[in-house]
C-alpha cells in the first residue's frame, strides 16, 4: 500500500454538475456546487479522481469553477465544515462535498468521503446552511 500523502499535499478543486438522466436524483436536482478535496502531489490526478467519482455516481462535469490548487488545514481553521472536509480528504484520500440545489428551492448538502484504495464510500446526507 503506497504511503499516504502528507497533508500538504491535498489539492482543491471545485466542479459545477448536473445529473444524468440514469442519476438517481434526477430530474429532481437541477444543479450541484462539488467542493472536492483530493490527496495528492498532481494537480491533473486531482482531476482524474474527482472526474472518475462523478462519471462512477452518473453526474455530468458542466465546468471546473476552481482548478486544482494545494490547500493547507490552516486555510479553514476558521470554518469547521470545511476543515473537516479536508480532514477526511488527509485522512480517507478524498472528500467530494456537494451542494445541491432540488427543482423545488431545497438546499440540501451531501458529503462523500472514500480512500482512493478501497471502494467502499461513506455518505452523510444533512439540511445545509445557506451557500457563502
Amino acid at each position: 500500500m503506497a504511503a499516504r500523502p502528507r497533508r500538504s499535499q491535498v489539492q482543491f478543486v471545485q466542479y459545477r454538475l448536473l445529473a444524468k438522466p440514469i442519476n438517481e436524483h434526477h430530474p429532481a436536482i437541477k444543479d450541484v456546487v462539488a467542493n472536492c478535496f483530493i490527496a495528492t502531489s498532481c494537480e491533473s490526478r486531482a482531476v482524474d479522481i474527482s472526474s472518475r467519482h462523478f462519471e462512477d455516481h452518473h453526474w455530468e462535469v458542466v465546468a471546473i469553477t476552481r482548478q486544482p490548487s494545494f490547500v493547507e488545514r490552516e486555510d479553514y481553521l476558521d470554518d469547521p465544515e470545511w476543515l473537516d472536509w479536508f480532514d477526511q480528504a488527509a485522512e480517507h484520500g478524498e472528500c467530494f462535498a456537494l451542494d445541491r440545489w432540488p427543482s423545488d428551492g431545497a438546499d440540501i448538502h451531501v458529503i462523500a468521503a472514500s480512500d482512493t484504495e478501497a471502494t467502499a464510500a461513506q455518505e452523510d446526507v444533512r439540511e445545509a446552511e445557506p451557500q457563502r
